[in-house]
């Protein structure tokens, strides 16, 4: 699925893919996957040592526990299907103008308990940025949410398309985090983690 977007500087038109997904092994994925190995080798340690294992001993098993845990991690992030959520963009509509760097999104989302993110691209950029976390006000209607994402800079982005995409997840917070699906403000990235994903919208930069 491909997303046609005007060039109104020119007149011309770009092509827009879809964001690509990935898991993304953050400095915060990572060092979560370094607190639990921690705890899976003292764990280790702890029983090996209740039960009477000999002492030279003890550091094997808390390695054999580190390493056994560091493999479920990796298994778990790579099998692991996470649940879907159905998220929209109600405005703007798809072509939109806007004649700031700031924008008002809106949208819904279902299940009305599913985190929302908003990414933003400008046509030059390769990198997406990930905006301020998104509220879902669970009323009138239900699962509504708003954000004022940021197409650029006040100095930068001016007469240019913008790409926006609203992502969301399900799933709670620390499975999203073990598995290398979690998403931080102010995170540039390539490609995003494999949550649910709205029709992208794109709006032009006057100024």
């Amino acid at each position: 699925m491909r997303l046609r977007a005007a060039d109104r500087s020119g007149g011309r038109y770009r092509t827009w893919g879809i964001i690509p997904t990935s898991m993304d092994y953050s400095f915060s994925c990572i060092l979560a996957w370094f607190i639990v190995d921690i705890v899976a080798s003292l764990l280790g340690w702890w029983v090996a040592r209740a039960m009477g294992l000999r002492r030279r001993l003890l550091p094997i098993v808390g390695l054999l526990s580190c390493v056994t845990a560091c493999a479920g991690l990796i298994y778990f992030s790579s099998s692991w299907q996470p649940a879907v959520a159905i998220v929209k963009i109600t405005d703007p509509a798809a072509s939109s103008a806007s004649n700031g760097y700031r924008l008002r999104v809106k949208g819904t989302v279902s299940p009305t308990t599913a985190r929302v993110a908003l990414v933003v691209r400008s046509e030059k950029a390769i990198e997406w940025w990930v905006q301020q976390p998104v509220s879902v006000n669970g009323h009138e209607p239900p699962g509504a949410w708003t954000i004022d994402a940021f197409l650029g800079s006040p100095f930068q982005g001016s007469s240019e398309n913008f790409q926006v995409i609203a992502l969301a997840s399900p799933n709670p917070w620390l499975l999203d985090l073990l598995s290398g699906r979690s998403l931080m403000a102010g995170q540039r990235t390539k490609k995003v983690p494999n949550w649910s994903q709205s029709d992208p919208i794109v709006v032009w930069r006057k100024e």
